[in-house]
């Protein structure tokens, strides 16, 4: 029977082997991870590394990183709360078929097919920022396929979220699938630039996203899943 440590080094092997150019430096954040405090039990280390199945229900961790495919499948977790997640890996919550809200305060990016399947996401609340070497904001296919996903926040006042291809957004509300639309919440400071922005104007211009400032609605004080802001 395989243990959550060999499926977590499983995962990281899936992610060398499948990923074209796989960025050394997420490998070896995943290892350290490992390495470092693995105590087991359900897929989590002590460190904070997401490699194996969870439990059902609204989840809180303070894990850090999440390994390819981490949670991938997952037909039980109903909202993840992750505020220390900062390192993510391809496909890392792909098909979770029951996941409705996402909220991690401190996540910056997304990586290919990253929620790509989840069909009842309806909700994204991230930090954001713009390109980060290897990792390109919201890459593509993110968040193909996730039909109900009408809702993200983007909370970097300083700079844009950038995306790498509108295909992040294919069969979502965002590019009006069953003719929905797409809310996306930032910063009044940023707003124009989003607005201007040559891949988020694409969906603005076609009427299927609308873009609102944070400040001013409920996500002022509360993240998506309605944890109170500190």
């Amino acid at each position: 029977m395989a243990t959550p440590l060999t499926d977590a080094i499983n995962a990281l092997t899936a992610y060398a082997n499948e990923t074209t150019g796989a960025s050394d430096t997420t490998l070896s954040d995943a290892v350290e991870s490992l390495v470092a405090g693995y105590s087991g039990g359900g897929g989590w280390s002590a460190d904070g590394i997401i490699a194996g199945t969870e439990p059902s229900g609204a989840i809180t961790s303070i894990a850090t990183t999440a390994c390819f495919g981490a949670l991938a499948g997952n037909s039980a977790i109903t909202s993840l709360y992750l505020p220390l997640l900062e390192t993510v890996n391809e496909r890392s919550f792909n098909a979770m078929s029951a996941l409705t809200s996402f909220v991690a305060p401190k996540m910056t990016y997304t990586q290919n097919y990253l929620f790509a399947g989840s069909t009842s996401l309806k909700t994204i609340d991230i930090l954001g920022a713009a390109l980060l070497g290897y990792r390109s904001a919201i890459a593509n296919n993110s968040f193909e396929n996730c039909h109900a996903f009408d809702t993200m926040i983007i909370r970097n006042t300083s700079e844009l979220m950038r995306i790498n291809h509108i295909n992040a957004f294919n069969n979502t509300p965002f590019r009006g699938y069953n003719s929905l639309t797409g809310t996306l919440y930032v910063p009044q400071a940023q707003l124009a630039n989003y607005q201007a922005d040559a891949q988020w104007k694409t969906l603005y211009d076609a009427g299927t996203m609308i873009i609102l400032p944070i400040e001013g609605s409920i996500y002022e004080t509360q993240y998506a899943d309605g944890t109170p802001i500190t």
